[in-house]
């Protein structure tokens, strides 16, 4: 399975059976990358996760395998704020994976029982407009997934108030560090992907 990660909280997942493009952003003073792809997530319609314009080719997701879509609230308010915001948990290669879009609910323990002891999970760290670091520590400690990719931080450029990845990186006693893109094949941790944006 090939991860490419092109900052905030884009994402193309290329399996053996099929592709996906995960949350395209617009105007965040970052480079918008197009993608080709199987499939098209948008966790919200906010413009910093549903540019659609930039994925050529690819269906929006629907529930049913592999795909199981959870609804969450954007922010601590049930969504009066923020809105809603949708995870997305599919399954690739035997990988299964939960995508935890712009996340903004602390503790939400009806999503942690459906999510412990997934394979791979993705979650957003930088606080403002998400859970920050420490609510990112707090689900990646009761959640258990054998690894971890943080997302949705701040990048050089990025016109985003949000802190960057280092403070979540900070809480475990060591990380991975990798380039985008990224060959998943199994391995356990925290693995700090770095965008293709650089950082």
């Amino acid at each position: 399975m090939k991860i490419r990660y092109f900052g905030h909280s884009h994402f193309l997942f290329v399996g053996n059976d099929y592709s996906i493009t995960l949350d395209p952003f617009k105007r965040i003073g970052l480079k918008e990358f197009k993608t080709e792809s199987d499939y098209l997530f948008c966790s919200h319609e906010h413009y910093d996760h549903n540019n659609r314009d930039l994925a050529f080719g690819a269906r929006e997701v629907k529930n049913g395998y592999p795909f199981e879509i959870i609804q969450t609230f954007h922010d601590e308010k049930n969504g009066a704020l923020r809105g809603k915001n949708s995870v997305l948990v599919f399954e690739m290669d035997g990988v299964r994976v939960a995508f935890l879009g712009d996340l903004g609910e602390y503790s939400n323990e009806r999503l942690i029982e459906k999510l412990k002891g997934v394979d791979l999970l993705l979650i957003p760290v930088g606080g403002t407009y998400t859970v920050d670091y420490n609510g990112a520590f707090e689900y990646v400690e009761k959640i258990k997934p054998k690894a971890v990719i943080p997302m949705h931080y701040h990048l050089p450029n990025g016109t985003v108030d949000i802190d960057g990845v280092d403070k979540f990186l900070n809480k475990f006693k060591s990380y991975k560090a990798v380039n985008s893109p990224f060959t998943y094949s199994g391995e356990g941790g925290i693995i700090h992907l770095i965008s293709e944006q650089g950082e």
